[in-house]
């Protein structure tokens, strides 16, 4: 499976990779901080190529951070193979989330965040956003930028396919989530109000391209 890599803001580098048997692009997002983190393990299967990547900006080592943004096999389900090689590298979730990783023994101690809070990794720091996540509502919680004015979004804005240029500039409007990302319409408006209150420049998603807003 082929690995693109891509510095696509300050220090922030883009992994993705292209399953052609579902038609789906799968990113995973390092920044390059003092305290490095990656945004999302990918699933098991995924490892060696998510590895291959992350090699090209620091070693699995290096890292201080891993953020989950909700339970899901392509968000966390390499975590166990990351902790194999970095016993101390702290994952980074939600509430809900901290539980299924205590509960299946995967990770007994994350790094527990909710919509408000704030994580320092140097130079720049992370704030977080609650994230109703499809599955199943359980709550996971999404990463904003705010020194680089970039938000990582998960699956609130996806694109099927395989990706030509990794990173597109685009008119989007932050309404536009599709409804089967929120189902719950209250949790849904309260997503919109906060993106639209934020308005980032970048949005880096789970799948497809980084997109530079136009709008």
């Amino acid at each position: 499976m082929e690995v693109r890599v891509e510095e696509i803001w300050d220090e922030t580098y883009l992994i993705n990779t292209y399953n052609d048997r579902i038609d789906l692009t799968f990113n995973q997002y390092v920044i390059n901080d003092d305290w490095p983190m990656l945004v999302h393990a990918g699933s098991a299967q995924q490892f060696d190529s998510v590895t291959n990547g992350l090699k090209r900006v620091c070693l699995i080592e290096d890292l201080e951070y891993i953020l989950i943004s909700h339970f899901e096999s392509d968000e966390c389900g390499a975590l166990s193979r990351f902790l194999d090689r970095n016993p101390d590298l702290s994952p980074v979730c939600s509430e809900i989330t901290a539980r299924q990783l205590c509960g299946f023994d995967i990770h007994q101690d994350p790094v527990v965040k909710e919509g408000g809070d704030t994580l320092d990794l140097g130079s720049r720091t992370l704030k977080f956003l609650n994230y109703p996540a499809e599955m199943h509502l359980w709550n996971g919680i999404l990463a904003y930028d705010s020194d680089d004015d970039g938000l990582f979004s998960s699956d609130l804005f996806i694109r099927r396919g395989p990706v030509d240029e990794l990173v597109v500039a685009e008119d989007i409007a932050l309404e536009s989530i599709s409804p089967d990302r929120i189902p719950n319409q209250e949790e849904y408006r309260m997503m919109v109000d906060r993106l639209i209150e934020l308005s980032p420049r970048w949005i880096a998603p789970g799948h497809g391209p980084v997109l530079e807003r136009r709008a």
